[in-house]
């Protein structure tokens, strides 16, 4: 027999008794773990951030290194082309 006043029913079907008391830290996680675009731009955002912190070690030219390739067009040594100064733009801008 249960008894439906001490039961609390979930918006995903589940219940829960007051025995099994969330702190509102614990409903605030649970309610965003339900949120799927919230929880896939997490995933985009950590990432992206992921992919600034490594990006200095992988690059093979540093921000501010000066070559003789002016106004390069996009290759495949310089993604994003070079400037006035010859300097990789994908470097300067990551």
């Amino acid at each position: 027999m249960t008894d439906s006043a001490t039961t609390l029913p979930l918006a995903d079907g589940a219940s829960t008794t007051p025995a099994e008391h969330l702190t509102p830290n614990q409903r605030a996680l649970l309610r965003f773990k339900r949120n799927h675009p919230a929880v896939l731009s997490l995933i985009f955002v950590v990432v992206f951030f992921a992919i600034i912190l490594v990006w200095p070690f992988a690059s093979s030219v540093g921000p501010n290194t000066l070559s003789d390739a002016q106004f390069q067009a996009p290759s495949a040594h310089h993604w994003r082309g070079t400037d006035i100064h010859g300097r990789d733009v994908l470097a300067r801008i990551m």
